[in-house]
């Protein structure tokens, strides 16, 4: 490295010299680090990716405080951002990085590249690395875009990695961070997670104004600047409108048609950005479960915003719960969020709707085992809806859910919002 690199890198890595690491002093342990830890002594590369502000950098952090507490040597971890074009030429050839690796280091050396997808070919440069079979050499990296981590990375490294997706921090996460005891206590940070939603910097702004300001930034920096124009959108001011439309129904079915029309662009267009919105962790669809497409919708999905914050945004409404319209829709966008972030790989999130207008919210097949998730926001609601039934006459299910801010001990089928 010449000297301006030497001293970034220093200042990237002060573990090398014995200083303390780079993790925030308020840190909130993240539920994917347990599976994480699972596979720290193999040799698979560790892909770690989510939309940018979720904390997959300040993860790294955390992964490398835990390694130094564990006596692993400063000088034996290796931080880079592939963001940072002062080391683009360590990452043209892999031969290279690995030489100043294993130059530097003493014992087992940990890797961690940051953004991997602005590296040229990373997916290629990856492999490489990975196929020169160096002893004692883990190799950890994170990315911001699903298409990219997939088309750019995944697709390259068959059988030699492990991947494991970082969402915004869920209400759980929150709740055991907090150390919330009471009802009281956790419903009204529920609540306050459902306008302001789980990115940690929004959680960390002291105050309603402070929180609305992040949020702000995040969208007009993340979804505005950065996916409209790292993915050269042709059209951002429709590409705004389309979240904006999707923000407001949450929940219902998407008419692909009437999208096209209301916003005066091509179904293939649109489709596009629909796509770019998903694959840059913006919206999720869901899909149908349906095995009679004459009686059942089949075709038709829902799209819901992994982010409660981020939703409220995009369609400037960021007023208390008591002062909204919304409250189902956002009652429906945390129920789908809560159980997407807690998602296994045998795992599959769908809704149920027949031609006839029943219908239920959820679907959760786990591993082959069917429950069933009804949001019901007004207290009042005491009872699964008669969809239940009609469901139970076509599909065996385990269990059904009514997830609402009633409480009642005396029924198991009830879920509170704040403890699903």
């Amino acid at each position: 490295m010449n000297k301006n690199q030497l001293k970034l890198f220093n200042i990237r890595n002060p573990w090398r010299a014995k200083k303390k690491s780079l993790l925030p002093k308020k840190y909130i342990t993240r539920t994917i680090e347990k599976e994480i830890r699972e596979y720290l002594a193999g040799d698979d590369i560790m892909v770690i990716y989510g939309s940018r502000q979720v904390g997959k950098t300040t993860l790294l952090y955390k992964i490398i405080n835990d390694l130094l507490a564990e006596a692993v040597a400063g000088r034996d971890i290796f931080y880079f951002s592939a963001d940072d074009g002062q080391f683009a030429d360590y990452f043209l050839e892999p031969s290279k990085l690995l030489e100043f690796i294993l130059t530097n280091k003493k014992k087992q050396a940990y890797v961690f590249i940051d953004e991997a997808q602005r590296i040229s070919n990373p997916g290629v440069f990856l492999k490489n690395l990975y196929d020169y079979k160096v002893k004692d050499l883990k190799i950890f990296v994170t990315g911001s875009s699903s298409l990219e981590i997939r088309s750019k990375i995944i697709e390259y490294l068959p059988g030699r990695k492990k991947i494991f997706m970082l969402y915004p921090l869920s209400f759980r996460e929150i709740s055991e961070f907090k150390k919330l005891k009471t009802i009281e206590e956790k419903k009204l940070v529920w609540q306050e997670y459902l306008i302001f939603g789980g990115y940690p910097k929004v959680f960390f702004a002291q105050g309603g104004k402070a929180k609305m300001r992040e949020l702000s930034d995040i969208y007009e920096s993340y979804v505005k600047k950065d996916i409209a124009g790292y993915l050269n959108i042709e059209k951002p001011e429709k590409f705004n409108q389309l979240a904006k439309l999707l923000a407001n129904q949450v929940g219902g079915l998407v008419n692909i048609d009437e999208l096209t029309n209301t916003l005066g662009i091509n179904r293939a267009t649109l489709e596009k950005y629909i796509m770019i919105l998903e694959d840059t962790f913006v919206v999720k669809k869901v899909y149908p479960y349906f095995k009679n497409p004459r009686a059942e919708i089949a075709k038709m999905s829902k799209i819901y915003f992994i982010d409660q914050g981020l939703r409220n945004i995009v369609i400037k409404r960021l007023e208390s719960l008591a002062e909204r319209f919304d409250q189902g829709q956002l009652a429906e966008n945390f129920v789908f969020s809560q159980i997407e972030y807690a998602k296994e790989a045998d795992t599959e999130l769908n809704f149920w709707r027949t031609k006839a207008g029943a219908e239920i919210d959820f679907v959760v097949n786990r591993a082959g085992k069917l429950f069933l998730y009804e949001v019901k926001y007004n207290k009042s609601a005491a009872k699964l809806p008669a969809a239940v039934k009609s469901f139970a006459k076509k599909y065996n299910y385990e269990k059904a859910y009514l997830v609402t801010g009633r409480l009642d001990d005396s029924r198991n089928d009830l879920l509170s919002f704040w403890e699903i």
